[in-house]
């Protein structure tokens, strides 16, 4: 997240943003890594739940409206 902010705060604006991470990331190592297979599934349920939970959320925003 921080990259992104000094993208943004940055005096060259000619350089786009997938330039400027190219250069950031030059250096790295490049090793991918796999999530764990637990934390997806934990992170699928949460997620399940989250949008099951969406109409109760519109519901309280629209009886604050009245």
């Amino acid at each position: 997240m921080k990259f992104v902010v000094i993208y943004m705060i940055r005096a060259n604006r000619s350089e786009i943003l997938p330039d400027y991470l190219d250069t950031i990331f030059a250096d790295g190592d490049g090793q991918l890594v796999n999530p764990d297979p637990s934390d997806v599934e934990g992170f699928e349920q949460f997620f399940k739940r989250y949008h099951a939970g969406l109409g109760i959320e519109a519901a309280a925003v629209d009886s604050l409206k009245n």
